[in-house]
């Protein structure tokens, strides 16, 4: 074999392997990058988790109120059978007793309610209109509580956005299969580039440099 057809294989060669060579440390270089996305979701789990006890502690008096007022209203209208249909019937029913015990007459109206009623009140523990006035009182949802409320949605409408950017920089990692195929796919954009597309540069060069030497 001939010193020259050497040359071209050893040189031919050495681009190939040069090429892998490329194509492998491409795919290398995805795992910084899949470490930096992974960095951001950490933060923005820390803030997401930060902000949602942020949120909890906002809303919990707001919640426990609430929670307190829907298991009363449900159990009187379950006592009643009164139709649930109305969305507002906890509201509408407890801004009544509200309205009762802003003019301290709870404890009055306890002893004219009907017998039934004053039963329905004795069974969840209220022996006496006193103790039914202060658990009513206990409960109001005030100012303070439904300004902490509407701050605590605002943090939730945060976290939403939070969770998309998290969700972002998930989509954003590349698994192991699509490192493969990333760097399957920048060897073969150099194989491409590297030979046919070489070739063909040379054979016009040479083609143009003929052309001009018959001239």
């Amino acid at each position: 074999m001939k010193l020259t057809v050497k040359k071209i294989i050893a040189r031919e060669f050495l681009i190939l392997t040069t090429l892998i060579l490329f194509s492998v440390l491409c795919g290398i270089c995805i795992y910084p990058y899949n470490v930096f996305l992974n960095s951001q979701i950490i933060s923005i789990e820390k803030e997401i988790s930060f902000q949602s006890k942020q949120s909890a502690n906002l809303s919990s008096v707001f919640r426990k109120k609430r929670f307190t007022q829907e298991t009363f209203i449900k159990a009187l209208t379950s006592e009643y059978n009164i139709s649930e249909t109305d969305e507002n019937i906890t509201e509408k029913t407890w801004k009544v007793l509200e309205e009762r015990y802003t003019s301290d007459s709870i404890p009055i109206f306890y002893k004219k309610w009907d017998k039934k009623v004053v039963e329905f009140l004795k069974s969840r523990g209220f022996n006496e209109g006193k103790g039914f006035e202060k658990f009513v009182g206990e409960n109001i949802l005030n100012k303070n509580d439904s300004i902490n409320y509407l701050k605590s949605k605002k943090v939730d409408q945060s976290i939403s956005e939070l969770k998309i950017q998290s969700n972002h920089f998930k989509d954003k990692i590349l698994s192991s299969k699509e490192k493969l195929n990333f760097s399957l796919l920048i060897f073969i954009i150099l194989m491409l580039v590297a030979f046919p597309l070489r070739y063909l540069i040379w054979g016009i060069s040479w083609s143009i440099k003929i052309i001009k030497q018959n001239e």
